[in-house]
């Protein structure tokens, strides 16, 4: 009876300390700590595996696109315009893509 006791007591504790240490490496905070870790050891793979740099471009340059459409429209009285703003926009912002992904490149 006791050795089942033991066994149990064992299969919970390791359990417990599977569950724990998933719990722990898929929180908000281990990740914001590998994100530093990351930056103060200039690793690029371990920064690339915490944070969609990718993603975050895009997300820029969508936002950037609509606010260079946004001043555009307002700008622009003619109805009969030669260019259109939204392809304007794009191609601005195309432009500093490339800033953008060096940016992030010059921490590393």
């Amino acid at each position: 009876m006791k050795k089942n006791i033991l066994i149990a007591t064992i299969i919970s504790v390791i359990a417990l300390g599977v569950f724990g240490y998933n719990f722990w490496i898929n929180s908000p905070h281990y990740s914001l700590l590998q994100i530093q870790k990351s930056i103060e050891s200039k690793d690029r793979f371990l920064f690339d595996k915490y944070v969609d740099t990718n993603g975050i471009t895009e997300d820029i340059i969508v936002v950037l696109t609509k606010i260079f459409i946004e001043e555009m429209e307002e700008e622009e009285s003619s109805e009969y315009s030669f260019f259109d703003p939204q392809i304007i926009a794009s191609g601005l912002v195309s432009l500093f893509k490339p800033y953008i992904e060096d940016s992030i490149t010059e921490i590393f």
